[in-house]
């Protein structure tokens, strides 16, 4: 059980509209001090209206906001221990780069001698000792970002609030910016909250995500839990690729689409009734076209490959199963060469990586 004085951030029956529109719907979240927490959502769920309340930028129509176990959602910006770092970098142009690092603690009137030795240890932290002089038109936009991380985190923040950061860099550069991100951290302890739309960075970085849709909180959990237990239909397709199917469960209690139909063996079954409609999940990962072992319980015969994507090490292969309709199956490239388009082929997966949802309600109704 986490303990109140592990909590650094709070929302409380949080609710937030502009006018008419309701832009969060009843929000009760606590983050951990000390973790790597990840808001994640398609464009207009609410996740960047979560970031300005803790921020600041907004209040809240109703519900309270705590950080560092004070009551904070009427506090202005400055009277928040809370520091953003922007999509854009936001870094002073008629500044260099030690000047730019060293403005928090300025503002702060520390002394010299020690301004200089913190901007020091954190231009070392994210690498750029070597640059403490440059203007800032003279940085990459991979440096640039370091440096903004560098100034965010100088003043020892209670939560450190990253706006889709890595947004803008090219893809070698963004996984590069996420090694320095996870680094950062753990050597820091400071709590990042990290707002984006990429499912991928969230279950690489975070000790824990949430997932928005529509302004409601649909789960909050670690990434394999999320991937592998996700607690809505929205959330098994918005984190990572699937196949979603919706039946009931027959005499046998197993998964059928209609009731003349052989079924799918599940383990996870426990909630349901007999002839109640629910969501099974089955990620194409999971799926195998030859049968590894007795493990591997279900078995789609007669499906055609449809259509292939390369990537590389891997290939995506959709499948036309017949009547258990269209199916996305993800090998590595040596698993998938023999297969061409038209090839018809059964496939094998495990009962217990069927994954079941409940057709309504989120993990918080």
């Amino acid at each position: 059980m986490v303990k109140q004085q592990d909590i650094v951030l709070e929302f409380q029956n949080v609710k937030k509209q502009y006018g008419g529109y309701t832009a969060i719907e009843r929000l009760d979240l606590s983050i951990q001090r000390g973790e790597f927490f990840s808001i994640v959502g398609p464009s207009g769920c609410g996740k960047t209206t979560i970031l300005k309340m803790i921020a600041g930028f907004e209040f809240p129509t109703a519900g309270t906001i705590e950080i560092a176990g004070k009551p904070s959602d009427r506090l202005p910006p400055y009277k928040r221990n809370v520091n953003t770092v922007f999509q854009n970098y936001a870094l002073f142009p008629h500044m260099n780069i030690f000047d730019n690092v060293a403005y928090p603690l300025r503002i702060k009137k520390a002394d010299k001698a020690s301004i200089r030795q913190t901007v020091m240890e954190h231009l070392d932290m994210v690498g750029m000792t070597q640059h403490a002089q440059k203007a800032t038109h003279q940085l990459s936009g991979g440096q640039k970002q370091r440096i903004a991380l560098a100034r965010a985190m100088i003043s020892r923040p209670d939560i450190l609030l990253l706006d889709e950061p890595l947004s803008a860099l090219d893809f070698h550069l963004r996984q590069e910016m996420q090694r320095v991100l996870k680094q950062l951290q753990r050597e820091s302890g400071i709590t990042f909250v990290y707002i984006t739309h990429d499912q991928g960075e969230a279950l690489s970085l975070s000790d824990r995500i949430a997932v928005m849709n529509h302004g409601v909180l649909q789960q909050v959990d670690t990434p394999s839990a999320i991937y592998r237990k996700p607690a809505t239909k929205f959330v098994a397709g918005f984190i990572g690729k699937t196949n979603i199917l919706e039946g009931t469960l027959n005499s046998e209690r197993q998964f059928i689409l209609s009731h003349d139909q052989k079924g799918l063996k599940i383990q996870d079954d426990s909630c349901f009734q007999a002839r109640e409609p629910f969501y099974i999940s089955i990620r194409p990962d999971t799926v195998k076209f030859s049968k590894p072992d007795d493990s591997y319980d279900n078995c789609i015969s007669g499906a055609i490959v449809v259509d292939q994507s390369y990537y590389g090490s891997e290939r995506e292969i959709l499948l036309n199963t017949g009547e258990w309709g269209p199916m996305l199956v993800k090998l590595n490239d040596r698993e998938s060469a023999d297969l061409t388009e038209g090839t018809v082929t059964d496939i094998y997966f495990r009962s217990k990586d069927v994954i079941s949802i409940p057709k309504s309600g989120t993990a918080y109704e």
